[in-house]
């Protein structure tokens, strides 16, 4: 069934990554200007988050297959850490190149939907037990 809890954890996921995408990430000053580098102004950072919304959407629909779900699950959190990782290397290169760059507050909203990922495979797990555990009453 779709009204389950991960359901409720991957949507807050999946909004959390869509707000993310038009907020700015970093801001430095070059030559007298302010300038604001987005996420859809990188591309390794870019494509795959959306890359990432579109996948959760189709877990939340395998819920008859909660194996797959949570195998893909896993892909998906990988993916979410490598994300993170992404933004981190691009803060690092940018930095060597403008001391006086500025993080925003938001990029660290990119790690919230690594913690609701990891509560929905765990619930996902408590299902499959559940099930489990009801055939062997029968």
């Amino acid at each position: 069934m779709i009204q389950r809890i991960q359901t409720v954890y991957w949507l807050a996921a999946v909004i959390l990554l869509g707000v993310f995408i038009p907020l700015p990430l970093f801001e430095f000053t070059e030559s007298g200007n302010q300038v604001t580098i987005h996420s859809t102004d990188v591309n390794f950072i870019y494509r795959p988050i959306i890359g990432q919304i579109v996948f959760i959407l189709i877990i939340i629909f395998l819920f008859k297959r909660r194996l797959l779900q949570i195998a893909l699950g896993y892909v998906v959190l990988v993916n979410l850490i490598a994300i993170c990782f992404g933004v981190f290397v691009k803060y690092m290169g940018l930095t060597e190149s403008h001391p006086e760059l500025k993080i925003q507050p938001w990029v660290f909203t990119l790690l919230i939907p690594i913690g609701l990922h990891v509560l929905a495979i765990r619930a996902v797990k408590k299902d499959e037990a559940l099930i489990k555990s009801m055939d062997r009453l029968r």
